[in-house]
């Protein structure tokens, strides 16, 4: 049954302006115009449906701003951090001055 398949989900991020960011856990992800990102500064990534945890955190740039996150702390020797549960398709920016 459908319940009992593993199934994914989609995460989209997208950059504006010039920095770059990492997904932390369950396999890293660094996204950013410094890094070799995917076509118009956008980054996908499919991710195992199963509710978890993620957090985005800024790698470089001058950052501004999240948008798209489920919520977003500033965590010592972090910086902004943009929290997501894998629980759909999530489509996250990330914004540099």
């Amino acid at each position: 049954s459908s319940s009992s398949s593993s199934s994914n989900i989609t995460l989209k991020i997208t950059l504006s302006g010039t920095g770059s960011v990492n997904r932390d856990g369950y396999g890293n992800l660094g996204c950013g115009t410094d890094q070799a990102p995917a076509t118009n500064n956008v980054c996908s990534q499919t991710i195992s449906n199963d509710s978890s945890e993620h957090e985005l955190t800024v790698a470089s740039g001058s950052f501004k701003s999240w948008s798209g996150c489920d919520s977003v702390e500033n965590i010592t020797n972090k910086g902004s951090v943009c929290k997501f549960k894998a629980d759909g398709d999530k489509k996250i920016t990330a914004t540099f001055n």
